[in-house]
């Protein structure tokens, strides 16, 4: 079927499409629906991207969304028809930037807005025509091989995370299968108030940079601050421009209480302190003492050849650390084998103590 062409009236007409009498889906107000959670959810993990400088906050596109701004037809093609899913789309903020923007490794957003739109993967990330993710499960990211599927129930309200390429069982042929089905059925849906939740997961490490936006000039991603070393780098640029990574301490272990005691079922009050949490960690965000440390992180980290000799430097003297440390054990293990006690005077038990100031085992 054909797309009809670009709306050109008030809408912008780069994230909505206009359609001939679309069959509008049901909307409800985002703070009376059982949804809420997710929305707020969503719009602060958007929002703390856009606050790290990952984009502009106007790149992110604020629910209620206007009828025409979702083609349903081209919806329906996909086999996108439960009402309830469909309703959900209108009242979820969406990021209207390149699909190549990614929310964590491999992981880029799925938006259902306009030219945005990437509906063969709203049911089937592998393209291949199937209707692998069910109809009632909206599916929140459009992953590469290695990224991940962010699944949202809109009966249960459950998120689920799901590597479409996780190892189903193999059938008994020469080149094995992917039984993605079972794969899915064998993730373990999460409520939104529990912090093992993948998008509290990922607001939290965002939060507390170990997660951080990686803008170079060829390359935008999030990654892993506790692996990496331009990440290291990077997460201490955000620290001494002033943002402030404790402000969370406490908040997950607060939360698997209340999701013990059975106080936060649908996750309304964990998402009200990651959004509290969001506001306070950037209070003291210096933008330009940010922006000046970034240059400096740039001329370092992005230019490849100068990242590979820091790499190299890197592991050079690690190298020369760890030998250091060998070196000293050494030494320490052949004193004590021809003294019998350490240099710090600690003794062993070489039948003689006394001699050295030990006690003695008798």
């Amino acid at each position: 079927m054909t797309k009809t062409l670009p709306h050109r009236g008030p809408l912008d007409p780069d994230v909505a499409f206009s359609a001939p009498s679309p069959p509008t889906p049901p909307q409800k107000s985002a703070t009376s629906q059982p949804h809420a959670p997710l929305i707020s959810l969503l719009t602060t993990f958007y929002t703390l991207l856009s606050d790290l400088r990952y984009y502009m906050p106007e790149k992110i596109a604020h629910p209620p969304h206007p009828p025409d701004s979702i083609n349903l037809e081209e919806a329906a093609e996909y086999n996108f028809t439960d009402p309830d899913a469909l309703a959900l789309l209108y009242q979820l903020p969406y990021l209207v930037l390149g699909s190549d923007r990614e929310l964590l490794f491999n992981t880029p957003q799925q938006c259902y807005l306009g030219k945005h739109a990437n509906w063969e993967t709203a049911r089937d990330p592998t393209y291949g025509g199937e209707d692998l993710i069910p109809r009632h499960m909206v599916n929140l990211t459009s992953p590469y091989n290695s990224g991940v599927n962010l699944l949202y129930n809109v009966r249960a309200c459950t998120i689920t995370a799901w590597n479409h390429f996780d190892d189903g069982p193999f059938d008994d042929n020469e080149e094995p299968e992917h039984d993605f089905a079972r794969s899915l059925r064998l993730r373990v849906p999460r409520r939104m108030g529990d912090p093992q939740n993948q998008l509290v997961q990922w607001v939290l490490r965002l939060l507390k940079l170990d997660h951080v936006p990686r803008m170079t000039r060829n390359n935008w991603n999030v990654i892993d601050a506790t692996r990496f070393e331009d990440g290291k780098a990077l997460k201490k640029v955000y620290e001494e421009s002033g943002w402030d990574p404790s402000i969370v301490e406490g908040l997950e272990a607060a939360a698997w209480v209340a999701q013990a005691l059975g106080e936060d079922p649908d996750g309304t009050i964990l998402v009200t302190k990651l959004e509290e949490a969001r506001i306070r960690a950037k209070r003291n965000f210096n933008v330009e003492m940010y922006t000046r440390l970034h240059q400096e992180w740039d001329r370092e980290y992005s230019d490849y050849d100068a990242y590979e000799e820091h790499t190299r430097k890197t592991r050079e003297r690690k190298r020369r650390e760890r030998e250091e440390m060998e070196r000293e054990g050494r030494e320490r293990f052949e004193y004590i084998m021809e003294h019998g006690y350490d240099k710090g005077g600690s003794g062993i038990d070489t039948g003689d103590e006394r001699e050295h100031g030990g006690a003695s085992n008798l």
